[in-house]
């Protein structure tokens, strides 16, 4: 039986083929590896857009309200009807109550304002025009007068006032310091926040002092929220400090010969660009640099990547 021969102008062709065969092949393992790693990468990486934004530090308060009002009292001692809602918005002489007793009178507004069933006997002791001579820490010892268990009333007895709320508010603040360095940030005559129940308010600071470890100020407020002419002591919490501007983790910091910058997604790759570090509030913190805008993306985990890294499609 005659051997084969393997004929050298099929071999050439057919090992060529192969050759292109079995590098496609790899060429398309390679890439495929090469995809699934970027893609995998860029699963791990907690990629965000540059965003300015605002965060604060607060710190519980206590606060003392002090406000323009004028309570009144019983002439006579008996039984009190009222002809007006708590709340409810009054002209001056507006009738108020009816005292029904031996003999029956009516109590008339004695200024507008909003009527008010609040009465603690501290209207006629925090005054806003005392501010200055009160001694507000002893103040805060004094115990209101309770208000009448029922509609009956003895004469001299107070059971109502009316707030003027087109008057400015004053507040007495009561924070804890415990060594923060923010406390001296509190000057006279400069803007202090606070947030009460969600909202955020205002205030100029009119005094400033300390006691131990105490800082009190006193507070200046033109709007407050409707249930302020209500009340007289309330918590809070009193921003003592605030960071703006563009705001990334502490972690997304990455030093490049001593200089700071981020690690930022371009063309599906990851590229740094340096910044500056202006301020620090816990783990976040304030940066500038000449490449930042919204646009842009940066890595908030920069430990699980390296300069150059190519990331998926969607990188």
């Amino acid at each position: 039986m005659g051997k084969y021969k393997i004929r050298p102008a099929r071999f050439i062709p057919a090992l060529i083929i192969t050759f292109c065969i079995t590098g496609l092949l790899l060429w398309a393992l390679w890439v495929s590896v090469a995809w699934a790693k970027s893609a995998v990468l860029q699963r791990m990486l907690d990629i965000r857009f540059m965003a300015r934004d605002e965060i604060t530090e607060t710190a519980p308060a206590s606060g003392l309200l002090i406000r323009t009002e004028e309570s009144f009292k019983a002439s006579a001692p008996g039984e009190v009807e009222l002809k007006v809602r708590d709340g409810e918005r009054l002209r001056v002489g507006t009738p108020l109550a009816e005292i029904k007793g031996v003999s029956q009178s009516t109590v008339w507004s004695p200024r507008a304002g909003i009527f008010c069933t609040h009465v603690d006997g501290l209207e006629n002791l925090l005054l806003p025009e005392m501010i200055g001579e009160l001694d507000l820490m002893a103040v805060e010892n004094i115990k209101p007068l309770a208000p009448p268990a029922d509609n009956t009333v003895d004469s001299g007895q107070y059971f109502g006032k009316v707030v003027d709320n087109l008057q400015p508010l004053f507040m007495h603040v009561q924070w804890e310091n415990q060594g923060s360095e923010a406390a001296r940030s509190f000057r006279t005559g400069e803007t202090v926040h606070f947030v009460y129940k969600g909202q955020e308010l205002a205030g100029q600071v009119k005094d400033v002092r300390s006691a131990g470890s105490d800082v009190y100020l006193v507070v200046e407020m033109r709007d407050y929220p409707d249930e302020f002419v209500h009340l007289r002591n309330l918590h809070m919490e009193l921003v003592i400090r605030r960071l703006s501007g563009w705001l990334v983790p502490r972690e997304a910091v990455v030093f490049k010969d001593g200089e700071p910058g981020i690690y930022v997604a371009l063309r599906q790759r990851v590229n740094w660009v340096p910044v500056s570090v202006n301020d620090r509030l816990d783990d976040t913190v304030s940066i500038t640099g000449s490449n930042l805008n919204d646009a842009l993306r940066y890595i908030s985990n920069p430990e699980r990547v390296r300069e150059g890294a190519r990331l998926g499609t969607g990188g």
